[in-house]
Protein backbone atom coordinates (compact mmCIF):
# COMPACT_ATOMS: atom_id res chain seq x y z
CA UNK A 1 0.00 0.00 0.00
CA UNK A 2 1.45 2.92 -0.92
CA UNK A 3 -0.90 5.63 1.03
CA UNK A 4 -4.09 6.01 2.49
CA UNK A 5 -6.49 9.20 1.50
CA UNK A 6 -9.85 9.99 3.09
CA UNK A 7 -11.75 13.35 2.43
CA UNK A 8 -14.25 14.87 0.00
CA UNK A 9 -14.32 12.63 -3.12
CA UNK A 10 -12.24 15.14 -5.51
CA UNK A 11 -9.70 15.98 -2.84
CA UNK A 12 -9.07 12.58 -2.30
CA UNK A 13 -8.14 11.19 -5.22
CA UNK A 14 -6.19 13.87 -6.37
CA UNK A 15 -4.29 13.41 -3.03
CA UNK A 16 -4.20 9.63 -4.35
CA UNK A 17 -3.35 10.53 -7.70
CA UNK A 18 -0.16 12.54 -6.24
CA UNK A 19 1.08 9.67 -4.18
CA UNK A 20 0.86 7.39 -7.43
CA UNK A 21 2.57 9.24 -9.32
CA UNK A 22 5.76 9.39 -6.65
CA UNK A 23 5.09 6.16 -5.93
CA UNK A 24 5.10 4.65 -9.54
CA UNK A 25 6.54 7.49 -11.65
CA UNK A 26 10.02 6.42 -13.44
CA UNK A 27 11.96 8.27 -15.82
CA UNK A 28 12.99 6.78 -19.05
CA UNK A 29 15.16 7.39 -21.97
CA UNK A 30 13.47 8.99 -25.23
CA UNK A 31 14.12 7.86 -28.96
CA UNK A 32 13.94 4.12 -28.12
CA UNK A 33 13.84 1.81 -31.28
CA UNK A 34 11.77 -0.70 -29.33
CA UNK A 35 9.40 -0.04 -26.21
CA UNK A 36 8.43 -3.59 -24.82
CA UNK A 37 5.85 -3.44 -22.71
CA UNK A 38 4.52 -6.46 -20.28
CA UNK A 39 0.86 -6.26 -19.28
CA UNK A 40 1.88 -7.97 -16.39
CA UNK A 41 -0.06 -8.72 -13.88
CA UNK A 42 -3.41 -8.46 -16.04
CA UNK A 43 -1.64 -10.53 -18.88
CA UNK A 44 -3.97 -13.53 -17.72
CA UNK A 45 -6.70 -12.61 -20.82
CA UNK A 46 -5.88 -10.94 -23.63
CA UNK A 47 -8.46 -8.62 -23.51
CA UNK A 48 -6.50 -6.60 -20.91
CA UNK A 49 -3.49 -6.12 -23.00
CA UNK A 50 -3.74 -2.45 -24.25
CA UNK A 51 -3.76 -1.39 -20.04
CA UNK A 52 0.54 -1.90 -20.98
CA UNK A 53 0.01 1.47 -23.24
CA UNK A 54 0.19 3.34 -19.76
CA UNK A 55 3.80 3.99 -19.91
CA UNK A 56 2.92 5.83 -23.61
CA UNK A 57 0.71 7.20 -22.63
CA UNK A 58 2.00 9.09 -18.94
CA UNK A 59 4.96 9.86 -20.92
CA UNK A 60 5.41 14.09 -21.10
CA UNK A 61 7.03 13.20 -24.37
CA UNK A 62 7.90 10.40 -26.96
CA UNK A 63 9.39 7.75 -25.12
CA UNK A 64 9.75 5.92 -29.11
CA UNK A 65 11.32 7.53 -31.65
CA UNK A 66 9.14 7.77 -35.00
CA UNK A 67 8.87 4.20 -37.29
CA UNK A 68 10.08 2.53 -33.94
CA UNK A 69 8.20 -0.79 -32.75
CA UNK A 70 6.17 -0.94 -29.24
CA UNK A 71 5.83 -4.78 -28.37
CA UNK A 72 3.75 -5.88 -26.21
CA UNK A 73 3.65 -8.78 -23.96
CA UNK A 74 0.87 -10.98 -22.17
CA UNK A 75 0.73 -14.32 -21.06
CA UNK A 76 -3.03 -14.80 -21.81
CA UNK A 77 -3.36 -18.09 -19.72
CA UNK A 78 -7.00 -17.47 -20.47
CA UNK A 79 -7.20 -17.09 -23.78
CA UNK A 80 -8.52 -14.23 -25.38
CA UNK A 81 -10.96 -13.69 -22.32
CA UNK A 82 -14.04 -11.99 -22.04
CA UNK A 83 -16.09 -9.01 -20.57
CA UNK A 84 -19.39 -8.26 -21.20
CA UNK A 85 -18.70 -4.28 -20.73
CA UNK A 86 -16.26 -4.71 -23.47
CA UNK A 87 -18.90 -6.84 -26.23
CA UNK A 88 -20.91 -5.11 -29.09
CA UNK A 89 -23.58 -2.85 -27.41
CA UNK A 90 -22.04 -2.40 -24.35
CA UNK A 91 -20.63 0.80 -22.81
CA UNK A 92 -16.83 -0.32 -23.06
CA UNK A 93 -16.92 -1.35 -26.76
CA UNK A 94 -14.71 0.16 -29.12
CA UNK A 95 -15.04 -2.49 -31.87
CA UNK A 96 -10.95 -2.98 -31.00
CA UNK A 97 -8.39 -1.76 -28.90
CA UNK A 98 -6.70 1.59 -29.22
CA UNK A 99 -2.90 1.34 -30.41
CA UNK A 100 0.10 2.97 -30.25
CA UNK A 101 0.42 6.52 -32.69
CA UNK A 102 0.19 5.93 -36.18
CA UNK A 103 3.86 6.28 -36.74
CA UNK A 104 4.75 3.14 -34.66
CA UNK A 105 4.63 -0.42 -35.38
CA UNK A 106 2.81 -2.73 -32.94
CA UNK A 107 3.94 -6.47 -31.98
CA UNK A 108 2.02 -8.62 -30.20
CA UNK A 109 4.13 -11.34 -27.93
CA UNK A 110 1.52 -13.71 -26.46
CA UNK A 111 1.49 -17.37 -26.08
CA UNK A 112 -1.93 -17.98 -25.34
CA UNK A 113 -3.39 -16.34 -28.31
CA UNK A 114 -4.09 -16.95 -31.82
CA UNK A 115 -4.61 -15.26 -34.49
CA UNK A 116 -8.24 -16.13 -35.01
CA UNK A 117 -8.95 -14.69 -31.65
CA UNK A 118 -7.79 -11.12 -32.76
CA UNK A 119 -10.09 -8.62 -33.46
CA UNK A 120 -10.20 -7.89 -37.51
CA UNK A 121 -8.42 -4.08 -36.47
CA UNK A 122 -5.71 -6.16 -34.43
CA UNK A 123 -5.28 -8.84 -37.10
CA UNK A 124 -4.29 -6.24 -40.04
CA UNK A 125 -2.17 -4.02 -37.87
CA UNK A 126 -0.34 -5.95 -35.65
CA UNK A 127 2.26 -9.32 -36.11
CA UNK A 128 1.46 -11.98 -33.46
CA UNK A 129 4.01 -14.54 -32.06
CA UNK A 130 3.22 -16.91 -29.54
CA UNK A 131 6.86 -17.15 -29.12
CA UNK A 132 9.97 -14.75 -27.72
CA UNK A 133 12.64 -15.99 -30.20
CA UNK A 134 10.28 -15.11 -33.38
CA UNK A 135 9.41 -11.91 -31.68
CA UNK A 136 13.00 -10.99 -31.30
CA UNK A 137 13.56 -12.57 -35.05
CA UNK A 138 11.08 -9.93 -36.49
CA UNK A 139 12.62 -7.03 -34.28
CA UNK A 140 15.88 -7.85 -34.92
CA UNK A 141 15.51 -7.97 -38.85
CA UNK A 142 13.77 -4.73 -38.84
CA UNK A 143 15.85 -2.83 -36.51
CA UNK A 144 19.10 -4.29 -36.66
CA UNK A 145 21.68 -5.78 -33.59
CA UNK A 146 22.59 -2.24 -32.11
CA UNK A 147 18.57 -1.44 -31.65
CA UNK A 148 18.00 0.35 -28.15
CA UNK A 149 15.48 -0.98 -25.88
CA UNK A 150 13.21 0.50 -23.45
CA UNK A 151 11.52 -2.63 -21.25
CA UNK A 152 8.28 -1.90 -18.54
CA UNK A 153 8.28 -4.97 -16.72
CA UNK A 154 5.21 -4.55 -15.37
CA UNK A 155 3.66 -1.30 -17.20
CA UNK A 156 -0.06 -1.50 -16.41
CA UNK A 157 1.61 0.02 -13.05
CA UNK A 158 4.27 1.65 -14.22
CA UNK A 159 3.95 5.98 -15.03
CA UNK A 160 6.82 7.88 -16.82
CA UNK A 161 7.47 10.80 -14.94
CA UNK A 162 10.14 12.61 -17.37
CA UNK A 163 12.00 11.64 -20.54
CA UNK A 164 15.42 11.42 -20.49
CA UNK A 165 17.87 12.41 -23.43
CA UNK A 166 19.69 9.17 -24.04
CA UNK A 167 22.83 10.56 -25.08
Amino acid sequence: IAGLVTGHLVEAHRAGVRIAKATYATSAPGGADICVLSAYPKDNEFLQYSTAYTPLQSAPAPIVRPGGTVVVASAASEGQGFHSLFGPGMSKFSGGSAGPADHLDLVLFSPGVRRGDLEPDQRDRAPLFATWDDTVAWLAAKHGAEATVSVFPCAVTQLVGEVTDPS
